[in-house]
């Protein structure tokens, strides 16, 4: 993955510069499949419920809430590429305490994204903003087919409905509205926070995230630990590939699944 348009300051951006300077070895099958990744936000009284399941991950975050602060925070680490991941929960229960309506922006200050793992803590912030929401539960379906033609295309659907679609060439949105020019895995997520609003921002975070995991489907990375290249360019970009336990780190056994035939089996964590 090469990146072609200028840096990005925020957080997410230097970890996404970060992953792609790195040169992995390609994967011969990337071409011929999809990435997929479902989410589903359940709410409940006094709690809410995020699923997510895509290639590399299967998580669940329940966020317990008085309907004023969290109270409590629970990670369920089903499926991730890392042996370092699950220790994320650490991390992640210092969101007790917060304000269930705490802004995008305050949310993901202070180098938060870094300290978590960045797919949990993403799971963490939909369920605080379904906790609002009178609609008891919510899906994303993203699907993105391998490049074709130098052209990437993204969809995110929002209970069964089109709510974004971006076409890429050279890494930018081509599709014409205000995603046009972008290049989502460069300086987005800080423009898109002063930008969007409520839903729009949700739905171009949710679509961002999961064009980013796709690009994971073009290398070929098997089990085992990470060479001294990937440990010296990723150290700290996340909870997983933290600096204090990159050497330690193991990519696990079972690694990347593939949903392209069978997109009914997300979700159900089998």
């Amino acid at each position: 993955m090469t990146n072609r348009n200028h840096g990005d300051k925020t957080e997410a951006g230097k970890a996404e510069k970060k992953v792609s300077d790195i040169r992995f070895p390609p994967d011969p099958g990337y071409g011929s499949g999809v990435y997929r990744r479902r989410i589903r936000l359940t709410r409940k009284e006094q709690f809410v419920l995020a699923e997510m399941e895509d290639d590399p991950h299967a998580m669940k975050c329940k966020i317990a809430h008085d309907g004023d602060t969290v109270t409590a925070v629970e990670a369920d680490f089903r499926h991730y590429p890392l042996t370092t991941c699950p220790g994320a929960i650490a991390p992640l229960r210092e969101l007790v305490g917060l304000p269930v309506n705490i802004s995008t922006a305050d949310f993901f200050a202070g180098g938060r994204a870094r300290a978590n793992c960045t797919h949990m803590l993403d799971l963490a912030w939909l369920a605080l903003r379904h906790v609002g929401r009178d609609q008891v539960e919510l899906h994303y379906a993203i699907d993105i087919p391998d490049e074709q033609g130098g052209i990437i295309h993204a969809v995110l659907l929002r209970d069964g409905q089109p709510r974004l679609e971006w076409r890429l060439s050279k890494g930018v949105v081509t599709t014409p509205g205000p995603f046009e020019g972008r290049n989502p895995l460069n300086g987005f997520n800080r423009w898109a926070i002063g930008a969007l609003q409520e839903d729009d921002l949700e739905a171009a975070l949710v679509l961002q995230k999961g064009l980013f995991v796709s690009g994971a489907r073009r290398f070929d990375q098997g089990p085992g630990p990470l060479d001294q290249a990937e440990q010296t360019g990723l150290a700290g970009i996340c909870f997983g590939y933290g600096a204090e336990r990159i050497a330690t780190a193991r990519r696990c056994e079972k690694g990347r699944r593939d949903f392209t035939a069978h997109p009914e089996r997300l979700l159900k964590f089998l």
